[in-house]
């Protein structure tokens, strides 16, 4: 039987269910308070380097990192994620927030390729979080694409499976088509962020029901008409603030 400090600490339940698998290195003996003493002397970046070492010291640091960084913004830059200027990508799994980065959109806007760069480093970020069950809140920053360019639209409908999971979505993009790709199906938005786009009444996402959307707020680059879809879709039981 559990105890209550073992339901209460996911730090705890990640030892126990590393102790669980099998018999394995002496220091997975330790009990949590152990392991919590020697996690508070190491820097982000040697608990990282702790949490590379195998696969059950990385849930354990993972829970770890949850607990003290979860709230923090990760930004994913050209070459993975970032926090505090340390590379983290050893806890993808447990990361709760998230931005497409200016570093990244800067670094894919100067590249001036044909897209397939573009369209790589998106599917590393799609990648990276695929398998992650903590995603809270996500930033997409504004990135120049040839929005005809089949193989980066794919992409960002491949993104979507990530912002699907979030309950906190800001995205700061142009382009009608990638908004209506990252938007389609996301029923656990609570509070959404649009901003630098047009509206037309032709997009898609407007037409879609979000059953726990809360708060929405947008920043147009266009009039707002009226008997415009958007209209229709404010007259919603939600707040809303739409600046152009």
């Amino acid at each position: 039987m559990q105890s209550n400090d073992e339901k209460n600490n996911p730090t705890e339940r990640a030892v126990v269910a590393a102790n669980g698998e099998q018999q394995f290195a002496d220091i997975f003996k330790l009990n949590i308070d152990c392991f919590e003493v020697m996690f508070d002397y190491l820097s982000l970046e040697d608990l990282d380097a702790m949490g590379q070492t195998c696969k059950r010291m990385q849930r354990i640091t993972g829970h770890c990192f949850q607990q003290n960084y979860g709230a923090a913004q990760v930004k994913f830059n050209d070459d993975g994620f970032y926090l505090n200027h340390v590379k983290i990508d050893c806890f993808n799994n447990f990361l709760q927030n998230v931005k497409i980065a200016n570093d990244f959109t800067d670094y894919i806007n100067s590249t001036g390729d044909d897209g397939a760069n573009i369209a790589s480093k998106l599917m590393d970020f799609v990648t990276k979080l695929k398998h992650s069950t903590s995603i809270k809140v996500i930033d997409i920053f504004d990135v120049e694409i040839d929005e005809e360019n089949d193989a980066i639209v794919a992409r960002f409908y491949e993104m979507n499976e990530i912002v699907r999971k979030a309950e906190n979505v800001t995205i700061r993009i142009s382009y009608e088509n990638v908004i209506d790709a990252l938007l389609a199906q996301c029923s656990n938005i609570k509070y959404l962020y649009l901003k630098n786009f047009s509206i037309r009444n032709e997009c898609k996402w407007m037409h879609q029901i979000y059953p726990m959307l809360e708060h929405i707020e947008l920043r147009c680059k266009n009039d707002i008409l009226e008997g415009t879809a958007l209209k229709t879709f404010l007259e919603q039981k939600i707040e809303y603030c739409v600046k152009v």
